[in-house]
């Protein structure tokens, strides 16, 4: 085995840590106040997003142009110290895998650096 790829968001650290909560405030706040959704729209058009585009984001680009980038730098810029710490037993586990190690995400660059470096 040349390399291992794991998921960061709920796979290297657990759901309990409940990290989506905070973005999902964001999404929010982003749609209401960067995109200028009326608040009573938001949950129906993330729902609609989700149905038709698979994720929130790709419902926003193509139907109010939004930057992606901006997106995620912003949903993401949550306070991850606040539910995650030093995992050791996940420390020591990775450790032991030789191959090359490679994390995935859909978030930003930013909240993997900061996910990782809590962990």
């Amino acid at each position: 085995m040349d390399a291992v790829f794991f998921d960061l968001d709920n796979t290297l650290y657990s759901a309990e840590h409940d990290l989506f909560n905070l973005i999902d405030v964001r999404i929010n706040r982003y749609m209401r106040e960067v995109v200028g959704i009326a608040p009573e729209r938001v949950d129906g058009l993330r729902r609609h997003y989700w149905a038709v585009y698979g994720v929130t984001l790709q419902g926003l680009i193509r139907e109010y142009g939004a930057d992606p980038e901006h997106y995620l730098d912003y949903v993401h810029d949550i306070d991850v110290p606040s539910r995650l710490s030093a995992d050791p037993v996940l420390e020591q586990e990775l450790s032991r895998i030789r191959a090359r190690k490679f994390v995935f995400t859909n978030g930003s660059r930013d909240h993997a650096e900061r996910v990782l470096g809590c962990l």
